[in-house]
């Protein structure tokens, strides 16, 4: 198989749409919640004779070559193993449990995200526009933000790669630890309510998740869908932001506002 870099070499721009379809599976995915006019449905494969047209977005100031997407974050198809256990799924996306063969020979659980066939050429863009946040951010590495693994192309089509995080969505795992749940008694009431968790257990996922999203600022991003759902429990319980959707670049924040209509006061609280 073609390395990933020689199947598209289309520009594609930053920034996408979050899926919000209710599901109980324990990965956030990203879909997008409407496409471009003209847009089929048809399944997308990233196609090595035949370059792809990639949708581009009015609002978006720069656009990035997915020849240079992937540079140092390539993964060979040969080195993972999508299996067929499934982490979570959306309208147009889904995440799969992985194994990754790494240098030293040894595999790695992972996570891969990749589209449902059906999915749309907006749809591959704004997979392709998470990724590119997904890189932009993972420049400087932080334990509370979620880990990019890299990306590569699978029969054509593209599969993002992120770690694993074993205790699945911070929503979930919150359901989760309700003692006796779920009962009649507990769905719907809130009253003397006991959790498998203590206080200071739920203390360090607050922290965990305010110093990923420190970190997000200081790198001039801002999130814009945080939620217990896109936030996933890693290691030792430890909260890990994650799904990049919606995010955006605010470095240049005049752009931003111009763009989008933000009030300076409002950024001011996102930052």
């Amino acid at each position: 198989m073609q390395p990933i870099k020689k199947f598209l070499r289309r520009e594609v721009p930053p920034g996408t749409c979050t899926d919000e379809d209710d599901s109980d599976d324990d990965y956030p995915t990203t879909s997008p919640k409407k496409h471009q006019n003209g847009d089929t449905g048809a399944p997308i494969h990233i196609n090595a004779e035949k370059p792809m047209d990639v949708p581009a977005k009015q609002d978006q100031s720069e656009d990035l070559s997915y020849v240079t997407l992937l540079m140092d974050w390539e993964i060979t198809a040969d080195n993972l193993n999508v299996l067929e256990k499934n982490l979570g799924k959306g309208k147009f996306g889904i995440v799969k449990q992985g194994l990754l063969t790494t240098a030293e020979g040894d595999p790695e659980v992972v996570a891969v995200k990749m589209l449902k066939d059906g999915a749309s050429e907006s749809d591959l863009s704004d997979l392709l526009s998470e990724l590119n946040i997904l890189k932009e951010i993972n420049k400087i590495p932080h334990p509370n933000v979620i880990r990019l693994i890299g990306g590569c192309s699978i029969a054509g089509n593209l599969h993002v790669v992120i770690e694993f995080c074993p205790g699945g969505n911070l929503l979930n795992f919150l359901l989760n630890s309700r003692v006796g749940y779920p009962s009649p008694e507990t769905s719907s009431s809130f009253i003397n309510m006991t959790s498998t968790l203590n206080h200071r257990q739920l203390l360090k996922i607050a922290v965990d998740i305010s110093k990923g999203m420190v970190h997000l600022s200081s790198q001039k991003f801002i999130h814009r869908d945080l939620a217990a759902r896109n936030i996933l429990i890693g290691e030792d319980n430890t909260a890990k932001v994650s799904d990049f959707g919606l995010a955006r670049n605010v470095s240049g924040a005049e752009e931003y506002i111009r763009n989008n209509q933000v009030s300076l006061s409002k950024l001011a609280g996102l930052l």
